[in-house]
């Protein structure tokens, strides 16, 4: 059985029309990769600046830097389009992002430390649960979200502290 083959007009203008393709999808996957990892840093500093974030420049940035990775992480999960496949991630996503926006102002802003080392146990738990699904999607983002266990746990271990002074 002999395959046809196509002339060679069409198959280098198909070839012309697949790499503008591949170019407008790049530069769609620039942007949004742009915005999942401007998006989460700029909510914390909003919150932070807002709301009565933590006090010390280091707990900002690092809050910062935190919410950076993780957001990259969720971004690598939806370029594998890991949010079709496994929709727990994007509601565990959404959940550590909420707390991890609500953790300063609960305990900085209303000065609620009891109150902030819950909010931060649900972090710690939302984002055990994002490290083994995204993980599931992609290694690298779970890998990444993993080090936003650690930063949560340092909260935790640091909103602790406010309880005994």
């Amino acid at each position: 059985m002999q395959r046809r083959q196509a002339p060679a007009e069409t198959t280098a203008s198909s070839g012309a029309a697949g790499s503008k393709k591949k170019m407008a999808m790049a530069k769609g996957g620039l942007k949004s990769l742009a915005v999942a990892l401007a998006s989460p840093p700029l909510l914390t500093a909003a919150t932070a600046r807002l709301l009565g974030g933590p006090p010390a420049a280091a707990l900002r940035l690092m809050a910062m830097s935190a919410a950076l990775l993780l957001g990259l992480a969720a971004w690598l999960v939806w370029a594998d389009r890991g949010f079709r496949r496994r929709p727990a991630a994007a509601a565990l996503y959404g959940a550590a992002a909420a707390l991890g926006l609500a953790w300063g102002p609960v305990v900085f802003g209303a000065g609620a430390a009891r109150a902030g080392l819950a909010v931060c146990a649900g972090l710690v738990l939302a984002l055990v649960g994002c490290a083994r699904t995204f993980r599931q999607c992609n290694s690298v983002a779970g890998d990444l979200a993993k080090v936003c266990v650690a930063w949560a746990c340092f909260l935790g271990l640091y909103n602790y502290r406010l309880l005994s002074n």
